[in-house]
């Protein structure tokens, strides 16, 4: 089987390129990216606007 991936939305902040994303099942809202800058976000992501809210940095 071939997964597709569509984008929702996006999301600014860090500085560099942006190396990983995690997610998880407990939290959908959630999303945690890491950067080159070894920078992490946390994001509150918004379902009507599609795009996300930095929560820590």
């Amino acid at each position: 089987l071939t997964e597709q991936l569509n984008l929702k939305g996006t999301i600014r902040g860090h500085n560099n390129w942006v190396t990983q994303l995690a997610t998880n099942p407990k939290f959908p809202d959630m999303l945690l990216s890491s950067s080159r800058a070894k920078t992490l976000i946390m994001w509150k992501l918004t379902r009507d606007d599609y795009y996300g809210i930095p929560q820590k940095r």
